[in-house]
């Protein structure tokens, strides 16, 4: 299985630098966390360390749950997907295109849509 070199580098400095109270705290959380309208996971809804990159990966984490609105932090890549009305993809940004992604409060009203700028997404 594939692992990101910096995800690596990464797991080694946490591993040095974290007390055992804190890596036992960190064990204890589980995979994913629910909220009504948003999921929060580590790498993809029921698959815990799948990596996002792309569409399709992120077709998949959408197909695996009914939350508008899902959370993904494996990859440390600051990216934002859009499903859209006909259930593809409408969108995928990435800061490395000098996207902004906002906060989200999750709440009855939560929903995603494609960024304003849609000329910094491809399609």
């Amino acid at each position: 299985a594939y692992f990101n070199p910096a995800a690596r580098e990464a797991m080694h400095w946490t591993q040095r630098v974290l007390a055992p109270e804190n890596t036992a705290w960190l064990n204890s959380l589980g995979y994913e966390y629910r909220m009504p309208e948003c999921l929060l996971v580590h790498g993809a809804p029921k698959n815990y360390f799948e990596y996002i990159l792309d569409k399709a990966g992120a077709a998949r984490a959408f197909a695996a749950t009914d939350a508008p609105v899902v959370f993904i932090g494996h990859t440390h890549i600051a990216e934002y997907y859009a499903l859209g009305a006909d259930g593809a993809i409408a969108a995928a940004c990435s800061a490395r295109s000098r996207v902004s992604i906002s906060a989200i409060r999750c709440s009855s009203q939560a929903k995603a849509s494609a960024p304003s700028n849609p000329s910094n997404c491809s399609r």
